[in-house]
């Protein structure tokens, strides 16, 4: 075998066991940014996320998608589309309760995807 095989081979086997780089394409973190979400689109169109807390992995890669049983599987050749963030502030009383005053304060993130070959729906992700 020449060596042109051989590195062809291993080329091969080196590209199938690396995952494909992720981009991410938004992020939001809670108003005291000790935890943060971000939304990642991979090569193949693969929308997922991952959730850090104080700068630690809390929930690795994860993959979004639809799994039907009449329809083919909605998990990739997705494009991102938009995003929208908001926050919310707000203190709410309670009648009895160990606190009289409840602050509800939160980061609000809303991305889109797009199928980017044939065009079935268009998932949202908030």
């Amino acid at each position: 075998m020449s060596r042109f095989f051989w590195a062809i081979v291993g080329w091969l086997l080196v590209t199938a066991i690396t995952p494909l780089h992720a981009e991410t394409v938004a992020q939001a973190s809670s108003p005291n940014n000790s935890i943060s979400v971000s939304i990642e689109l991979t090569g193949e169109g693969r929308p997922g996320y991952k959730i850090l807390r104080n700068g630690k992995e809390l929930i690795g890669e994860s993959r979004i998608g639809f799994i039907f049983t009449d329809v083919p599987k909605l998990d990739r050749n997705m494009a991102f589309v938009a995003k929208e963030t908001a926050t919310f502030d707000d203190t709410w009383e309670q009648p009895w309760g160990e606190w009289k005053s409840i602050r509800n304060h939160y980061n609000e993130l809303l991305v889109s995807f797009q199928e980017a070959r044939e065009l079935r729906s268009v998932p949202t992700i908030s």
